[in-house]
């Protein structure tokens, strides 16, 4: 039987990343791969524990911890000589699965592209026998280095049996959040991280209050407010700061440590008019595609996956500015990004605001919900089980070729 190791995020974690690596080695160990899914909990790895989960048909997934490293660098020679894998697949990005490079297995890398991609990035996935990209983004970036016989394109997916429109979920949400049935609700869903741009999205909701002093608006900001400096922003403080008051509502238990559940996610999308998404760039973005998928339009940068996302039909693109040019070094990989302008988000804002005033917002929440369907997992998996059985073809060659 083939042996698959799967290179995230733990299976239990409930990050984007955890989340699609869960629903992806669950699925491809229902194929019949006998599959390892290696992944740490970061510095709160526990030794010794063991965890296996099981797939909806029964079958097993074991799950390898880490040590220190939560992308296996430095257990992953010992797991493979202990397994003998024979496909490695890896999620995670490409600066922290570079080891891979060097390892006796046909390697499937798979990892954000989020800004034009560098020759130093690009360098860092040469080893692999298969590059996928999960957007349409970042398969033009990688061509610009790579043959199209090395690169797929497999976006990620999601679940819209669970993301759905939950219209019945409205009036009990809103008041769990003190939100008035009839106010325009923004919704962002995000890492508090620089490259999420939280800060200059409290800054631009201020402004557009300012223009609408009467009117009943707020933002649900589902984010990890608690964790602040030097991570990220310290947003109770921001918000005193900026004069919002209960204009800006969070989570009463920050989403790091005490993560919801998918489906009460879509009764909060459900709940929500607009998702405004102020963001550097994005490698896919699942908070959009689940939003779209509960008829939630999205406010969202013209950058990277967001662009694919939004266009035509899913809502409104914020410019960005081109005679600036952002360079993080928070990342290795020598990326940069043009940052969202204020005067276009403002723009948008409004734009949103009277598509939902005059009810034209009820036309646009159908396609939303029509257009995220293609990113269903049941069409999207199909994807998935092709380039695992031509890789496995590869891999009998080689074996027959070695022999």
């Amino acid at each position: 039987m083939t042996r698959i190791a799967i290179v995230s995020a733990h299976l239990l974690a409930q990050s984007g990343y955890g989340r699609q690596a869960r629903e992806l080695t669950l699925r491809i160990a229902d194929l019949g791969y006998e599959v390892y899914a290696i992944g740490g909990f970061g510095h709160q790895t526990i030794y010794g524990m063991n965890v296996t989960l099981t797939t909806p048909r029964g079958n097993v997934v074991k799950c390898l911890n880490t040590f220190g490293d939560p992308a296996g660098s430095t257990v992953f020679p010992k797991y493979n000589k202990m397994f003998k894998f024979d496909i490695v697949i890896s999620l995670w990005d490409y600066p922290l699965t570079t080891y891979l490079n060097n390892q006796n297995v046909l390697w499937i890398a798979m990892g954000p592209i989020d800004a034009p991609l560098t020759k130093h990035w690009a360098r860092m996935v040469e080893g692999a026998y298969k590059i996928v990209a999960y957007s349409k983004y970042a398969y033009r970036q990688l061509l610009k280095y790579y043959p199209p016989s090395k690169v797929e394109y497999i976006p990620h997916a999601i679940n819209t049996e669970v993301f759905k429109p939950r219209p019945e979920a409205k009036a009990e949400v809103r008041e769990k959040l003190q939100v008035p049935e009839d106010a325009f609700l923004l919704i962002n869903v995000s890492d508090n991280v620089p490259r999420k741009q939280l800060g200059f999205l409290l800054w631009c909701f201020k402004k557009f209050l300012e223009k609408h002093p009467a009117e009943p608006i707020f933002l649900y900001l589902h984010t990890n407010w608690s964790v602040g400096y030097p991570r990220g922003l310290n947003i109770p403080e921001l918000i005193r700061e900026l004069n919002l008051g209960d204009k800006v509502k969070l989570p009463t238990l920050d989403p790091m440590i005490n993560p919801i559940e998918d489906l009460e996610m879509s009764y909060i999308y459900s709940a929500s008019d607009v998702m405004v998404h102020c963001s550097l760039s994005e490698g896919f973005c699942l908070p959009i595609a689940e939003a779209l998928a509960c008829g939630c339009p999205v406010i969202a940068t013209d950058s990277s996956a967001m662009t694919e996302l939004v266009e035509p039909t899913s809502g409104w693109l914020i410019e960005t500015i081109k005679d600036y040019i952002y360079f993080p070094c928070y990342v290795p990989t020598l990326q940069y990004h043009y940052p969202p302008s204020i005067r276009s988000t403002l723009q948008r804002l409004e734009e949103a605001y009277e598509a939902w005033r005059t009810g034209e917002i009820e036309g646009l929440r159908r396609k939303c919900v029509e257009f995220a369907k293609q990113y269903d997992w049941n069409n999207i998996f199909p994807k998935w089980e092709r380039l695992l059985r031509e890789t496995e073809e590869e891999l009998e060659i080689m074996r027959g070729v070695l022999k």
